[in-house]
């Protein structure tokens, strides 16, 4: 994720030299770019902070959009449209805000079976989607975090979170990192 420039790069094997150039860059339609439209789209970005894949599916938070971009497939070619969008209504709304349905600034993704956790940095919480969304705008099933989907405090305790940014596992363990609090959280999944 290259935030800064509205885009991620992708190489389609790993790089063996200093500076080897990308093959693919999302969130542009060429490299070179860096544009940033107003209402996004399905292939633009916002200052994207993180990028995950399942194996099959790419998933890139596109933080200041609001919004987590889905690709069914790896993508393939420049500026390449997302197929689902998580946290929005559609494509082309940038509504950040706090409910089941939507982000202020998500900063974290990862799969664990058929569960997809997604760090919502500015809300303090992390979704829970089970199953993994197959199509856009639907709800979270679970909030850890925070008491309810409509809350956002700042928390401190074993179930609050202080501007998390970043999701990991390891087996059935989900770690958090909970920045502001100076500490790794961890949840154990029951999947």
């Amino acid at each position: 994720a290259d935030g800064v420039n509205n885009r991620v790069l992708i190489w389609r094997s790993f790089p063996t030299t200093n500076q080897q150039a990308a093959d693919i860059v999302l969130g542009q339609r060429a490299f070179g770019l860096a544009e940033m439209p107003d209402p996004p789209t399905a292939s633009s970005m916002y200052f994207p902070q993180a990028v995950y894949s399942d194996g099959v599916r790419l998933y890139v938070a596109d933080t200041n959009n609001a919004r987590v971009l889905v690709w069914r497939a790896f993508p393939t070619t420049n500026g390449q449209a997302a197929d689902i969008v998580i946290g929005q209504p559609g494509f082309t709304t940038r509504l950040p805000a706090t409910d089941a349905g939507t982000f202020r600034k998500p900063t974290g993704i990862v799969t664990a079976g058929n569960s997809l956790f997604i760090v919502d940095q500015a809300n303090n919480r992390v979704l829970v989607y089970s199953p993994v969304p197959d199509a856009s705008g639907l709800m979270a099933s679970y909030v850890l975090g925070q008491p309810d989907f409509l809350s956002n405090a700042e928390g401190t305790s074993q179930q609050g979170l202080k501007v998390p940014t970043g999701v990991a596992l390891q087996g059935k363990k989900l770690y958090v990192s909970d920045s502001f609090n100076s500490r790794i959280v961890r949840f154990d999944l029951k999947f």
